[in-house]
């Protein structure tokens, strides 16, 4: 996948045309702050597919039987009301 880099203060002016070359050219834009990389516009195949991935790494892949994942239920409500849910996203991002 080829992809472009832009800064900040040039998104916001230009990010309909930014878009449209996603959509069309099938490519990406990195996005940068301070020459950092921070953030990128995907084309949808290519975010599903990516998303995709990470579901299959974090939770398993699908089980065509069941159509469910097999960590999928792992998150329990208890660890949602004592605050382990939070520490974890926290952690993962």
């Amino acid at each position: 996948m080829l992809f472009r880099k832009i800064n900040m203060t040039q998104l916001r002016p230009q990010l309909t045309q930014l878009l449209d070359w996603v959509i069309h050219n099938d490519e990406a834009v990195i996005i940068t702050r301070h020459g950092k990389e921070v953030a990128a516009i995907v084309n949808i195949p290519d975010f599903r597919r990516v998303w995709d991935a990470r579901e299959d790494w974090r939770n398993g892949p699908v089980n065509p039987e069941t159509g469910t994942r097999p960590g999928a239920g792992m998150l329990r409500t208890s660890d949602l009301m004592k605050g382990r849910f939070w520490k974890w996203w926290q952690y993962e991002r």
